[in-house]
């Protein structure tokens, strides 16, 4: 039987990366994900510790024993092997958003079978059963979340605006991936998230558990009851996928969080204010 969620009525402008209000009203660039990134701290030393790894690697691979080079040939070799990380970088980005996109698409082609088996009238979704990827990279990531949605997942709605309403002040635009019951126990409400990784080696980032409470407890709060999280981790260059599903019971730690991120978000410098001197 399909599902119909309770949803705010919001959208979202690809071009400004923004959120309005049906009425109108623009919710600005602040969103659950942005605001989630804070709950990370500060990495620099971890990421320049990465970036100089990599960059120490190019140089290596880039100079060959016994071949002497003039300064214009190592001055562009040092450009090459400097661009290294970003090159890396953008392409964890195209695979990350070509296997979400695919994700997106099979979800609502689920959904619309379902539909169309249990109504004449087809309710407008996607008709058509998506391709996987060409890209080898995307390919691999995509054919393990169709697997994994095969085996495990009975989608509801993907890609789903929502409105977190905090502690105070004004309410937080996102949009989930998916929202799901699992088929080994369709009891359970779900709200998930897909995430790409470089390794399962490193632990999980607080911002992912962060961000997937926010949607989970906004999906709450217009009135849906959502019984757990899932975040679901793909390693971008192997393809893996590992799964992790927490109660949303035992997500206190996690609200507390996303408020301390949003008072952090929002904090303004207090006007300076100069107390004696000499012409106090």
């Amino acid at each position: 039987m399909i599902e119909f969620l309770k949803l705010p009525k919001i959208s979202f402008d690809e071009k400004t990366h923004t959120y309005s209000l049906d009425d109108g009203e623009k919710l600005g660039k602040e969103s659950i994900s942005r605001i989630s990134k804070i709950s990370d701290g500060d990495n620099f030393g971890v990421a320049s510790n990465w970036a100089a790894k990599l960059v120490s690697s190019e140089i290596l691979n880039l100079f060959k024993a016994d071949t002497s080079y003039t300064k214009e040939e190592i001055e562009l070799m040092a450009k090459d092997a400097k661009s290294a990380p970003r090159k890396i970088r953008d392409s964890a980005g195209v695979a990350g958003s070509g296997f979400h996109f695919y994700a997106e698409q099979y979800c609502r082609w689920l959904i619309n079978q379902k539909s169309e088996a249990e109504h004449p009238i087809s309710l407008g979704m996607s008709s058509l059963r998506p391709d996987l990827p060409q890209e080898e990279t995307e390919k691999r990531c995509a054919e393990s979340i169709k697997e994994f949605i095969d085996e495990h997942i009975e989608p509801v709605g993907s890609e789903l605006r929502v409105l977190y309403k905090p502690q105070s002040g004004y309410p937080i635009p996102g949009t989930t991936d998916l929202v799901c019951r699992l088929k080994s126990s369709p009891g359970d409400f779900c709200v998930l998230d897909w995430k790409g990784v470089t390794s399962f080696r490193y632990n999980i980032r607080a911002s992912h558990l962060v961000q997937l409470y926010a949607y989970g407890q906004a999906l709450r709060q217009s009135g849906n009851d959502i019984t757990h999280l899932i975040l679901v981790r793909i390693e971008r260059e192997s393809g893996k996928l590992l799964a992790h599903k927490f109660g949303f019971d035992h997500a206190d730690t996690l609200g507390h969080l996303f408020e301390s991120c949003i008072n952090i978000s929002r904090y303004k410098e207090p006007h300076k204010m100069e107390i004696g001197g000499k012409n106090a």
